[in-house]
């Protein structure tokens, strides 16, 4: 379901509500009206004025931060695109158009980096205090990993006696019920699969791959681990398809005429309010361009 107001996906527990907490009621007028907005946090009416100022710098301060983010400015294609089945996806990236997806909320990607620092300083204190008997370590910390000219990601953990790559996901009491109840996700599962291929072409030997789900809410024994069979014909698989979306671009001659991003082949997805080239002012009558993408 997504939101009445900035009609982008909203978590399942407020469905009753139908809107984000932090949508204000004026926003759907001026996107009717085909202006370009950026979502303000909602303030309680009786709130303190200097509260409420205070809480506006703050969400400012936090968004620029974000903003200036390395993943935020990441230009090169990563293995979380290559995982979608998206090709239009994959070439607004290739492409480098600037993101136009101004509706998201950061704070769960902010929360989730911080999640990803806070286990990396685990592990390696860990690994200072438990070494092998050889000095080596058992565990192998976030590595760059080059694809190929065009891709590259950074993986979260290698467990070399195993011979396991995990991924951490950070997610929320709702969504961790569903991946308990249903299994993870076909993109995280090939995320994972592209990464282990990463490993393999650093000379480790690979033999499974993991998920990690660490709880946003609630208690660290509510982390739930699955584990996979590593597939060496994924990682390639997904990375071939760069060169196929660049021709795509290139025979479309992308960027003189930016309405034939229609023509990109494009996969629709309940996912789609979260690709940072998603327009809810792209009606599926415009279609696609260099302004962004209808979604489903």
């Amino acid at each position: 379901m997504n939101c009445r107001i900035c009609r982008t996906r909203i978590d399942p527990i407020l469905e009753d509500v139908g809107t984000h907490p932090y949508c204000e009621p004026i926003v759907r007028a001026r996107a009717d009206k085909g202006e370009q907005i950026e979502l303000k946090f909602a303030s309680d009416p009786e709130e303190d004025p200097l509260a409420a100022e205070l809480k506006q710098s703050l969400i400012k301060i936090i968004k620029f931060k974000d903003s200036i983010n390395p993943r935020s400015l990441q230009s090169n294609i990563g293995p979380s695109e290559l995982s979608s089945p998206c090709d239009r996806r994959v070439g607004y990236r290739l492409a480098q158009v600037p993101p136009v997806n101004n509706t998201l909320d950061p704070w769960p990607a902010i929360v989730g980096t911080a999640i990803h620092d806070w286990l990396e300083h685990a592990v390696k204190t860990w690994n200072l205090n438990n070494k092998l008997p050889d000095g080596s370590y058992e565990w192998i910390t976030e590595t760059r990993l080059d694809f190929s000219e065009f891709v590259t990601g950074r993986s979260d953990l290698l467990n070399v006696r195993t011979g396991t790559v995990v991924d951490y996901k950070g997610v929320s009491p709702d969504k961790m019920r569903t991946i308990k109840r249903d299994g993870s996700p076909a993109n995280y599962r090939k995320q994972i699969q592209i990464y282990g291929w990463g490993y393999e072409r650093l000379g480790y030997a690979v033999k499974k791959v993991a998920l990690a789900y660490v709880p946003r809410a609630g208690n660290i024994k509510d982390m739930h681990v699955e584990v996979f069979d590593y597939d060496p014909s994924v990682g390639p698989l997904a990375v071939s398809r760069v060169p196929l979306v660049a021709t795509r671009l290139v025979e479309l001659d992308i960027f003189d005429n930016p309405h034939r991003w229609e023509q990109v082949s494009a996969v629709p997805s309940h996912d789609c309010g979260f690709c940072p080239w998603y327009s809810s002012r792209r009606t599926p009558e415009l279609g696609a361009s260099n302004l962004g993408c209808p979604g489903k």
